[in-house]
């Protein structure tokens, strides 16, 4: 029985040649990484839903200046054909854009059918998830 990996390996899945290697983390490092990510949803949840889009058109910029080089990357990594990988970047920033100009009415209290308006619905964010997706749609995961 082969000892668990200390790293993954990324590959050009068409040559082998590898990419990059990084590390897996410790216990003592994902814990660390999950106490930075809980102080960060703290910070992030006293900036207001404005603030928050700006944040979101902020980074559609950023996926628009620098397509080439992360369909390169996804091309690269997964064998995603270029023109795919730049689709992909190009949809998920217009996702961006389009929360920012669109996300705050999804956010807002829901009133219920309580009489005298007793009760709603509201919206609170979780903190920290968890998600495990596949590979092949790397940025629109994201």
């Amino acid at each position: 029985m082969s000892a668990a990996p200390t790293t993954a390996i990324s590959r050009d899945p068409a040559t082998g040649q590898v990419i990059a290697e990084h590390p897996f983390a410790s216990a003592a490092e994902l814990e660390s990484i999950l106490q930075r990510g809980q102080a960060g949803f703290a910070a992030w949840s006293g900036h207001t839903l404005e603030q928050r889009a700006d944040v979101l058109r902020a980074m559609a910029a950023v996926l628009r200046r620098d397509r080439e080089p992360l369909a390169a990357l996804a091309t690269a990594e997964m064998g995603k054909v270029q023109a795919e990988a730049l689709a992909e970047i190009e949809k998920c920033a217009v996702l961006c854009d389009w929360y920012a100009d669109h996300g705050a009415p999804f956010l807002r209290d829901e009133p219920t059918q309580v009489p005298g308006d007793q009760a709603y619905v509201s919206y609170l964010p979780l903190g920290v998830v968890l998600g495990i997706m596949p590979w092949n749609f790397p940025y629109w995961q994201v």
